[in-house]
Order: structure tokens, then C-alpha cells, then sequence
């Protein structure tokens, strides 16, 4: 490094080699690594990459096991190429007694192998061959089209090694070598593939040299092809066309790559297939990528095949250098954006009404510009959907002949759609987010909007598919109309689930595009999706109903998060004001159950180990875990709080009087007792009306035998209790002090007093839901007015008093 003349070839290859295989460990690793803090004041002391080591165990074990899955589905396809040669079905059929099965190969993954007969093994060779061709196709289409979101663009790092003095042929060199050994999909597909099939040619203790010198050949193929082929379409094609080029490369993967999964994992090889290797020519088998399948099958030259795959792999590369070379001699075709094209005679916007104007009419114009997003967004879910059909038709069957799979089928292709679409919202905007911030109107309003649209998108898929499953249902109308409805709802309010996530999980300063979203948040809302299936599944509506009321209770807290952030996006050293939010309401209304179950628990599992009869909890049990599960997470927020340095805590909690609101002693006392009151003349009234009613009444009548009965005085005490003193403190501080504290942050005094008692209210039974919505709202108009919990809990006191007082006089 000391000459004027810089470095080597040779070694500048290898410097820059190293630096790509650097990163891409880095970038693999980062899941797996704990995140802490650093401290400015430590020094240079730099210890990122050597923390990044300890993922090495962890990433070698997830490698290993996509090669033994590999391996198992490579060994499948053979097995169904070695039955195609012989012209016989590749399953195998076994009687047990009354019923018969069929044994597919993966099954029978452990056991020996055998090659067609000699007569065969042209055809076995050419069959193998085809579907080589389609993974070979798939493979080449996935590097072309995935690899970079901006494929316009050349990769900045490529733009600053071009100004240094080395040649641009040693720069193509090293980023071909790049391509071929840091292709971590090739080597998962093609090794496991080659191994399985030289094993079954007999190949020996060469088997697995041999797979890999073949994996590194096909690895080098496809870097060859891919770099020159990014040199010249960025010459050929302006920005647009490269958009509709890597649309064309994105369906072309999808289609190869899923008709090798239909082969792989079917029953049987379809007969299409059988049919299209038998009428290939036998020069088929002599292309560049079906070279190495000559070792298939044992009887071939070695030396003469090598010396072929040799110079073909040299070939390539020098060629595809040589090309690059030459198509950049004049310097590097790049753009600073994304799209281009020529400006139009001005429209007077102010002119323009209507829904397709502003934010959505730019959303529209990105999507109709960039071909390969309305590719993934719109045309890989109907492949999906597609393929899932024909690989396992009796998945569409089942969604026929029930109206809950059918909705949970089209809810799940929704949930898709916007795990692709809604999750980029602010991610597509890339280096342009500042000018959002430039707009008169706020950005959260913005983004909104866009969400709306991509509820939209999903919306219409719900729908089609939910309408071409009714015309095929057997169900009753009714009942498939409320799956559907369920369905619909759930799709809308993940919309803005899913738009929320992908804010929150956004990094959009970043300058590589599949950097800009944190894996975590596409994870969290796929279980936040798998959980809706038990509302679609839930035969009885309350459940659906509480968990609607949830899910949009969890898109607003979101959001109120969202906003929170989006004036600090554009700085990564900033973070929002410490404040008591939505989701910390829900969070302790959680964690308050869970805590409370672990403590029933915990008392069966100790009445257990003494060895008395089967637990049965009493009174006494629950309030002792009710008082308990209150205190523990009273505890625990409060510390949270605490440790946040949320500013004023006892004045926004109600512990403390607000200097700029104080209200006395008696007019605390006053708007309680009449909060109360209202809330009990409900109650009464209520009651009155259910008695009347015989269903009803019934319905009352069997919830008072499920529950436990009072077997003497001391159980009434116990349940006192817990109904004045314990549900009264605990409720009110999570219902009211945190959670409509953190919905009146954003909302005005109406919709917050309606969220927080509709959330309080499917708390409890459903035949009680009413009054007790009715003693979340005359809770939270007593918090509004005097500021103070005390309030809230004396409302919450009379109103048990009086549930107690007619539960004794039998009303």
C-alpha cells in the first residue's frame, strides 16, 4: 500500500472481495446480536464487527438447516425425475388394514436411491435437465430483479471506487467474484441439488467436492450474466424501461421458481412436464448451465466435462468483464432518482376535486410509473394464491365448503397485500421524505391518506375472492355474510396496523433500500395478523366483537406513536417526549389478566404439591390474586413511568392536584356523587327492562349459576371486597388514569370517554356490557372535570354498592 501505484490487481480483488463478504455477514449477523448502547465518552474503542462473531454459531446452524431442507426437497425432485424416466406414477401406494396411504418420497428421504434402468437414463438426464433450466431461470431472474430496488441506480460504493486508481476491469472482476460467492439463495438451492444428485449417480467420496465445484460454477454464471447484463440494460433503457425490465424479471422468477416448488412438493410430476422433456432435443443437455448434469449419471468422461465446464466458467467471466469494460469506458451510466420523463403542460390543481388528487394521486402516479412495486403488490399475490391452489387444491376446497376458511382464506391474501404495500408507505418516498415535511398540511394526515388507499387495495382482493367463494358456498347466507363482514372489518383496520408498523419500523435515511425496514415489525405484524383468525373462527359474537373493538384500539395507539415520531424522522439522534400513550393503557390492561391467571396458578400448583384435593378457588383466592395481579402492575408501570422521566406524573395520573385546575375536596365529592347516580338510575333502569324480558332473564339466571356461590357470610365479605375496594383502585388507575389519559392526549373528551368505556366494558360479561359502558363514561367525565382518581374510583364504588345492594334484595 505504500506504492504511488496503489495496490495490485490481485490484491485489490481480494480487498474488495473481503470487504463484500464483511458486510454481508454483518447484515446476516445483525438479527441475531443484542443492541446496547454505546457511550460517547468511551473513546475509539470500536467493537462492533468483533460482537458480530458470536452470530457465526447461530448463523452456520440456520445455514445447515436450509441445506438439510434443500436436500430433502432436492432428493424429492429426483425421485419424481427417476419415476418420470420409467414412465410410472412417483408415489407409492401401501395398505393397513382397512385404509390405504400414500407414501410420498420425503418420506422415505433416508432411504437408498436407485437409477433408472441404462435405457432410461437419457431420459432421467433430460428431465433433470428442464428442471435445472427452470431453478437455473428462477435463480438468474430473482439476481436481476431483487437484488437492488433501485436497478437505475449504480450502488455508491461502485461510484467511489471508480475515481480511485484502479482499472474498471479489476473493479468488475472483484464485483463479479462478489456476485458468485456471496449469493447465499444460489448456494442453498444449487449444493444441496448437486449433492443429492451425485450421490444418487453413484459419485462416491467426490460427491460433495464436486457439488461445490458446480455450485461455484452455476454461481458464476449467473454473476457473469447479471453484471453484464446491469451495464448494458442501464445503457439501453431509460429508468422507466428499467422498471418494466425488472418487472418482467420479477414475474419470470415467480412463475419458474414456483413451478419447481410444484414439482418438488407435489404428489406426482404433472404431465405437462413429462411431455415437454421428452420432445427436448439431446443438445438441451449441452447447455452452459446443464453441463455440470453430466456427472448424473455414472459412465461419463470426467476430464472431457471438466475441461468444458472449465472453460465455459472462464469464458463467461472474462467475456462478461470484458464487456462491462467496454460499455463504461466513456464513465459509470447512473441517475440520482428514480424515474424520469418529460413535464406536461401545467393543470391548474386548484381546479381538480375529488378523492384522486394530492398524496393519493401521487401514490397512484408512483405505482403506475414503477412497474416491478405494481408487480409485487398487485401480481405476486394472485401467483401466490395461484400456486397454493395448484399445489394443494384441497385448500381451496376447504375454503368452498366453509364459510370461515373462506374468510380466513381472503383475509390472509389481504394481509398480504398489505404486508408488501401498506409497510412501504414512507419507505417509498426515500430520499424525497423531506419535501412531504415542505407541504402545508401535517404529515401525519399525509400518510394516513395513503394508508386509506392501500385499506382500499386490500379491500377489493377481500372482496372478489369473498364473492367467488359465495357463489360456490353451501353455507347459509347469514352465516357467510358475517364471515365476510368480519373478514372486510379486520383487512380495513390492518391496513392501518400495517401502515402504523411500517412507520414506526422505518429507517429512512438509510442508504440501501432493504435497510430501511426493520425486519421485527414485519414479524410483529404477522402474529398480530395470525391472531385475528380466532375472531373469523369464534362461533359466538361477543368474541368477534371484543376483538374488532381491540384491533382498532391497537391501529389508534399505533398511530399515536406515529405521530409522536414523524417530527423526529429526519434526525436519527432525536427521539419524542416521554409521554403516556395508548398503548401503555393496553399494555397494563394485559398485563393485568396474565398476572392474574399466574397467580390462580400458582395457588392450584401449591394446593397441588401438598397433596389436598383438586383446587377449587374460592373468594378468598381471587381477590388475594386480584389484589396481588393490581399491584404488581400498578408496580411495574409506575417504575416504567419513572424510568421514561414522563414529566408531571402525579398531576397526569390524578395522584396529585393540578396547580393549574385544582378542584376542592367537596366538588370532587359532588360531581362523583352524581356521576354515580346517573350511573346507577342506568343500572336500575336496565335491569328493569331485562326482567321484563324472559330470554334475557334466563340468560341472567344461568350466569349467577356459573359463577361461585356464597357459602357462608364470609364469602359475601370476601366479594365486598373486592367489588368496593379492589376493582374500584385497580380498574380505574388502568382504564382511566392511563388508558383514557392516553387516548384524551389525542382525542377530544367524547370519542376518548367512548373508547375507554368501550374497552372497560368488554372487560366484563357481555349480559353486563351495557351499564358498565355507562360507568366507563360517568368515570371518565368525573376524571375530566376534577383531574383526580379519587373521582373515577368513587364512582366506581357507589355503582358496586348498588350491584351488591340489589344482588341482596334479589332484583
Amino acid at each position: 500500500m505504500t506504492s504511488e501505484r496503489g495496490p495490485s490487481a490481485r490484491r485489490t480483488i481480494y480487498l474488495l472481495c473481503r470487504l463484500a463478504g464483511r458486510r454481508m455477514l454483518n447484515r446476516a449477523s445483525l438479527p441475531f446480536l443484542r443492541r446496547r448502547r454505546g457511550n460517547a465518552a468511551q473513546g475509539p474503542k470500536r467493537g462492533a464487527t468483533r460482537s458480530k462473531n458470536r452470530a457465526s454459531v447461530l448463523l452456520l446452524f440456520a445455514f445447515a438447516v436450509f441445506l438439510i431442507q434443500s436436500g430433502i426437497f432436492a432428493g424429492n425432485v429426483i425421485e419424481k425425475m427417476v419415476a418420470l424416466a420409467q414412465g410410472v406414477d412417483s408415489r407409492t401406494t401401501v395398505t393397513r388394514g382397512p385404509r390405504t396411504y400414500t407414501i410420498r418420497s420425503e418420506e422415505r428421504f433416508l432411504e437408498p436411491r436407485r437409477l433408472p434402468p441404462e435405457s432410461c437414463r437419457d431420459e432421467y438426464r433430460r428431465a433433470l435437465s428442464l428442471f435445472f433450466t427452470l431453478l437455473f431461470t428462477a435463480l438468474l431472474a430473482f439476481a436481476l430483479s431483487g437484488s437492488n430496488r433501485e436497478f437505475g441506480q449504480v450502488e455508491w460504493s461502485l461510484e467511489w471506487l471508480f475515481t480511485q486508481p484502479i482499472s474498471s476491469a479489476t473493479l468488475f472482476f472483484a464485483k463479479l467474484a462478489e456476485y458468485t460467492f456471496a449469493s447465499p439463495f444460489c448456494w442453498v438451492t444449487c449444493l444441496p441439488f448437486f449433492a443429492m444428485t451425485y450421490a444418487s449417480g453413484e459419485a462416491g467420496i467426490h460427491t460433495i467436492p464436486l457439488a461445490v465445484a458446480m455450485t461455484i460454477y452455476i454461481a458464476l454464471l449467473i454473476a457473469a450474466i447479471r453484471l453484464v447484463a446491469e451495464a448494458a440494460l442501464r445503457r439501453v433503457f431509460t429508468l422507466g424501461g428499467l422498471k418494466n425490465v425488472q418487472a418482467l424479471g420479477t414475474v419470470l422468477g415467480i412463475l419458474c421458481f414456483y413451478t419447481v416448488l410444484y414439482l418438488g412438493l407435489g404428489t406426482s410430476a404433472p404431465k405437462w412436464f413429462g411431455h415437454a422433456f421428452q420432445s427436448l432435443p439431446a443438445a438441451f443437455e449441452l447447455l452452459p448451465w446443464n453441463l455440470p448434469l453430466a456427472f448424473a449419471t455414472p459412465g461419463a468422461s470426467a476430464a472431457p466435462v471438466i475441461a468444458w465446464i472449465a472453460a465455459a466458467g472462464i469464458l463467461a467471466a472474462c467475456a462478461s468483464v470484458a464487456t462491462c469494460a467496454f460499455l463504461v469506458r466513456g464513465g459509470l451510466i447512473t441517475a440520482s432518482g428514480s424515474f424520469q420523463g418529460r413535464r406536461g403542460v401545467a393543470s391548474d390543481l386548484g381546479a381538480r376535486r375529488g378523492y384522486f388528487r394530492g398524496i393519493i394521486a401521487k401514490e397512484l402516479l408512483m405505482l403506475l410509473r414503477d412497474r416491478n412495486l405494481f408487480v409485487q403488490l398487485f401480481v405476486v399475490p394472485v401467483l401466490v394464491m395461484g400456486f397454493q391452489v395448484v399445489i394443494r387444491p384441497e385448500v381451496l376446497e376447504g375454503a368452498a365448503s366453509d364459510h370461515r376458511n373462506a374468510a380466513m382464506f381472503a383475509f390472509g391474501i389481504g394481509a398480504y397485500v398489505l404486508m408488501a404495500g401498506a409497510f412501504s408507505i414512507l419507505t417509498v418516498e426515500g430520499r424525497g421524505l423531506w419535501l412531504l415535511y415542505s407541504f402545508p398540511r401535517r404529515l401525519s394526515d399525509l400518510l394516513l391518506e395513503k394508508a386509506a388507499l392501500w385499506s382500499t387495495f386490500s379491500a377489493l382482493y377481500v372482496v372478489a375472492l369473498l364473492a367467488w367463494f359465495a357463489a360456490r358456498s353451501h353455507d347459509s347466507r347469514g352465516a357467510f355474510i358475517a364471515s365476510a363482514i368480519m373478514a372486510l372489518s379486520g383487512i380495513l383496520i390492518y391496513a392501518f396496523i400495517a401502515a402504523g408498523l411500517g412507520i414506526l419500523g422505518a429507517e429512512p435515511l438509510s442508504t440501501e433500500p432493504r435497510k430501511r425496514l426493520k425486519p421485527a415489525y414485519v414479524y410483529l405484524y404477522m402474529f398480530l395478523a395470525s391472531m385475528f383468525s380466532f375472531g373469523i373462527y369464534s362461533e359466538d359474537w361477543w368474541p368477534k366483537l371484543v376483538l374488532v373493538i381491540l384491533c382498532a384500539l391497537l391501529a389508534f395507539a399505533i398511530w399515536q406513536k406515529v405521530r409522536d415520531q414523524i417530527p423526529y424522522l429526519l434526525d436519527p439522534t432525536a427521539s419524542p417526549p416521554p409521554m403516556i400513550s395508548t398503548s401503555d393503557g393496553l399494555i397494563l390492561g394485559l398485563m393485568f389478566f396474565v398476572v392474574h391467571g399466574l397467580c390462580i396458578m400458582l395457588m392450584a400448583m401449591i394446593a397441588d404439591a401438598r397433596g389436598s384435593t383438586r383446587f377449587q378457588p374460592q373468594w378468598e383466592h381471587v381477590i388475594v390474586a386480584y389484589v396481588a395481579a393490581g399491584l404488581v402492575t400498578a408496580t411495574a408501570s409506575l417504575a416504567n413511568f419513572l424510568r421514561r422521566k414522563v414529566p408531571h406524573l402525579g398531576v397526569q395520573l390524578g395522584l396529585q392536584r393540578d396547580p393549574r385546575n385544582s378542584s376542592s375536596s367537596l366538588r370532587v365529592v359532588m360531581v362523583s356523587l352524581a356521576s354515580g347516580a346517573l350511573a346507577v338510575a342506568v343500572l336500575v333502569g336496565y335491569v328493569y327492562i331485562l326482567d321484563s324480558m324472559p330470554f334475557f332473564k334466563d340468560q341472567i339466571d344461568e350466569r349467577k349459576m356459573e359463577l361461585m356461590p356464597f357459602k357462608s357470610l364470609t364469602d359475601v365479605q370476601w366479594y365486598a371486597l373486592l367489588a368496593v375496594v379492589a376493582a374500584p383502585i385497580f380498574e380505574e388507575y388502568i382504564f382511566r388514569a392511563v388508558l383514557f389519559r392516553g387516548l384524551r392526549r389525542t382525542l377530544p373528551f367524547g370519542l376518548a370517554a367512548l373508547a375507554s368505556a368501550a374497552i372497560f366494558a368488554i372487560c366484563h360479561p357481555p349480559i353486563s356490557a351495557v351499564p358498565v359502558f355507562c360507568v366507563g363514561l360517568a368515570t371518565a367525565f368525573c376524571f375530566e372535570r376534577t383531574g383526580l382518581l379519587i373521582g373515577p374510583i368513587l364512582v366506581h364504588t357507589f355503582y358496586n354498592v348498588s350491584v351488591l345492594f340489589l344482588d341482596t334484595l334479589n332484583i
